[in-house]
């Protein structure tokens, strides 16, 4: 998630909202944006991987409520957390199994910890599939029904869509359970 240009002004954001958050082994990257997917709030902080996950977790809590203050909005407005990190990882169970460039923080709970500290639910993928995903519903290939896309940044990763749908392992995620 690149930081937006522009924000979109609350009153015309199309309700209800989602915090997206990018855990990369550089910087924690997250964004308040409407159920179109347009941004109305972005912040970033350092993952600082050597203080370990439980440190990380409590700056996504931090940066989660530094969003929702920013944007003059209440944790009510917000649905859900969308959380993408490197793999690999346990989807069902939401681990962090042994991330390469997350040394340390070898299965870890990552998505029960997030939901626990910032006091919503949180919806866990790849970093690579959600950056696929997010160029399928509102980006660069928003008019196709098919494509891949590399990722390159501290690691390097790639997501899939086939037919419509977001190619997650073995499992498939149809267009519009985004915003359900």
């Amino acid at each position: 998630m690149s930081a937006p240009e522009a924000h979109l002004p609350l009153v015309d954001a199309k309700f209800p909202l989602f915090v997206g958050i990018d855990l990369g082994g550089t910087n924690i990257k997250l964004g308040l944006v409407d159920d179109s997917g347009q941004t109305i709030e972005y912040h970033s902080v350092p993952t600082n991987v050597e203080q370990g996950p439980d440190q990380a977790v409590e700056r996504i809590a931090s940066g989660v409520a530094h969003l929702l203050e920013e944007a003059l909005v209440t944790k009510s407005d917000v649905v859900r957390i969308g959380l993408a990190t490197p793999g690999p990882m346990d989807l069902e169970a939401g681990l962090l199994l042994t991330p390469g460039n997350l040394p340390g923080w070898w299965d870890f709970p990552i998505r029960e910890r997030v939901a626990a500290k910032c006091g919503l639910p949180v919806r866990f993928a790849n970093d690579a599939n959600a950056a696929a995903y997010g160029e399928y519903w509102q980006g660069a290939a928003a008019d196709t029904h098919s494509m891949a896309l590399l990722t390159l940044g501290t690691g390097i990763g790639g997501g899939v869509v086939i037919r419509d749908l977001l190619v997650e392992g073995h499992i498939a995620v149809e267009r519009n359970v985004v915003s359900s």
